[in-house]
Parts: C-alpha cells; structure tokens; sequence
C-alpha cells in the first residue's frame, strides 16, 4: 500500500485487501489479534477466502453489518425463492466456480464460530431499510488506542477489496484523526446496538446450501 496516501481506490498499492491485511498482520508481528468491526451491503466466500488466514488465525472477533440483504442477487440456485443474502461473486471464472463448494463450507465453519457475528438493516413496515455505508475498523485486541479504519464505496466482494484483476475502481477514505475514528466507532455501535437484528442464522444456512448443494460436479455440468 502506498505510504502516506489516505485514499483507497484499488489502483496498484491502493487496495483495500492490501489495507486490512497490513493493519491485521501489523498487529500480529506485535503479538496481538485484531477484532473488526465490518459494514457492507455484501458478502461474498471469495472475499472471505483471500482474507482466510488472517481471519481464521488472526483475528479474535468479528463484528459484521451487512447493509441491503434485500435486494442482492441469488446464489445461482434454479428456483427464484427470496433472495437474502449474494454469497458469490459475480461473472467467476469455471475454476472458481467448481472448487467454489470447498470455500463455501471453510466460510461456513469460520462463521459458525462464537466469535463472528452478522447482523443487518431491520424489517420496517414490510421493507428492509438500506445501510449504505462501507466501513473497516481493525482494532489492536486489548488496546482500543491502536485502530486503523477506512470508509467509503467498497463492499466486502473480490471486486470492492481490489481482488480481482479488473476490480472496481472505488473511492475510499482511510481516517487519521483520533477524533474521526471515536465518531467513527460511537456510530458502528449505536448501529450495531439500536437499528441492526441478527442474521447469522440465515446467512449460514444459504452457505450451507451453496456448498451442499452446489458440488463441484453439479457445477461442472450446469456450465456444458
């Protein structure tokens, strides 16, 4: 990552995968976890599995809002039931998408643990209201006084992270301000506490499905 740029907008040294791997590696040379506390409208496994041994080795809990489960797309299953929750990334290449079932059920097991919890915008009056905001805040574990966080555009996808080769080109703050980053955490925490119900139950059993149902050979065949 570019040293002393604020921005984040996934271009070379710019992305923001290479951010919240850094802060979280950072704090492990150091000999601490980090807890993270995520906003995003989506979710994906492929996102997750770049991330995966900083996640799973690293991090000692993660707090996730995902913004809009609403309206995102299916998990490529036949039937056209309620779409909650877009757990793949769009237009994945054959080789992704056959091992796709062997990151769904890691991503699976990760979040199961009592250490991750996923919640979201809730039911108002027949409708879900729309978190928009993206937020990473990677606290030193044990020492709230060491905290990098960046906001701005980009989901938690392969594309929004700068995963992918032609990922989105995305517009991302990383905040320096003690003051800033106290606003920045008063919010995520009256959000988290007062306008968020949760959702992990229902985030877990579409993984479930996605990697049950979606075996490599099925997967094989439904691309001939």
């Amino acid at each position: 990552m570019a040293d002393n740029s604020i921005i984040l907008d996934n271009t070379k040294d710019k992305k923001v995968v290479d951010f919240i791997k850094d802060k979280i590696n950072n704090n492990f040379a150091e000999g601490k976890k980090s807890n993270l506390n995520i906003v995003s409208a989506y979710f994906t496994i492929y996102a997750f599995n770049k991330l995966k041994e900083e996640l799973t080795k690293k991090v000692s809990h993660t707090n996730f809002i995902l913004g809009e489960p609403s309206s995102v797309e299916n998990l490529g299953l036949k039937d056209k039931r309620l779409k909650v929750f877009k757990i793949q990334d769009e237009n994945i290449s054959l080789e992704k998408a056959i091992t796709q079932n062997a990151i769904a059920k890691e991503c699976y097991n990760w979040l199961k643990s009592s250490n991750v919890q996923i919640r979201t915008a809730p039911k108002k009056e027949n409708h879900k209201t729309l978190i928009h905001g993206k937020m990473y805040y990677i606290e030193q574990e044990n020492n709230p006084r060491v905290v990098d966080a960046v906001i701005g555009s980009s989901n938690f996808t392969s594309n929004g992270l700068g995963i992918n080769e032609c990922s989105n080109y995305e517009l991302n703050t990383i905040l320096d301000s003690k003051q800033g980053i106290k606003e920045l955490k008063e919010w995520f925490d009256d959000l988290w506490e007062n306008n968020t119900e949760d959702a992990k139950r229902e985030i877990l059993k579409y993984i479930e499905t996605l990697y049950k149902e979606n075996s490599p050979e099925l997967v094989y065949m439904k691309t001939l």
